[in-house]
């Protein structure tokens, strides 16, 4: 649904203006299918599937105009409400959806989200809602070497990466997220890194030893 504004000043026909006041950015990965439910003013529930963005790019559509709450789904996985009411500039939050094994055409595990909520400065007249929706933990690999990444206390591989390369992490577990990383080598076998968190913004030194050189200490 839209919204449909009439204008009218002193002396002029009257302006009818349509306006769709909630619009969604979507920064997430092109190989997830995102739907989204919608709880409007009504108390009804709306379900619309929206195309997912790409890495460094965005894929903008609108949303229904009467949306109060919205949440994610993957599968028949759902997330927890995200409220969009009366929103103040840089409101933000996390929704995370775990899709099981079996669904169709995403990893199983935990997917992690950003979600951020501003007022569109370019539309003064009118009460436009931003709805931003962003990986919340992506692997970047800086190096030049082929680099595995795991979950601290997993067997389970999350990503491997190749020079320059990025991707959105997905947890195989419910544990609070550590991560741990070696090289990908078929030479040689290395052993995991220590394990490093990832809740809070920070900097860390870690380094992995060739399995045969591990074996000398």
């Amino acid at each position: 649904d839209i919204e449909i504004i009439r204008e009218q000043r002193p002396g002029h026909p009257p302006v009818f203006v349509l306006h769709c006041p909630v619009w969604l950015l979507n920064f997430t990965s092109p190989h997830l299918q995102l739907g989204f439910r919608c709880s409007d003013s009504f108390g009804r529930n709306q379900k619309q599937v929206i195309q997912a963005g790409g890495h460094g790019q965005c894929s903008i559509s609108m949303l229904d105009a009467r949306l109060r709450h919205v949440c994610l789904h993957l599968g028949q996985a759902t997330s927890k409400l995200f409220p969009l009411d009366d929103p103040q500039v840089g409101d933000s939050g996390e929704m995370s959806v775990t899709a099981p094994e079996g669904t169709a055409g995403v990893r199983p595990g935990r997917y992690d989200f950003g979600v951020r909520v501003a007022l569109c400065r370019e539309v003064p007249d009118y009460d436009v809602r931003l709805v931003h929706i962003v990986p919340r933990y992506v692997a970047v690999n800086a190096t030049k070497f082929r680099l595995k990444v795991r979950q601290a206390g997993s067997d389970e591989l999350m990503v491997e990466l190749g020079p320059g390369e990025q991707q959105q992490l997905v947890w195989p577990t419910e544990q609070v997220p550590h991560l741990q990383w070696t090289l990908a080598s078929a030479q040689q076998d290395f052993r995991w890194s220590g394990a490093v968190s990832v809740l809070q913004p920070s900097e860390a030194s870690t380094f992995v030893r060739a399995e045969a050189e591990a074996l000398k200490w």
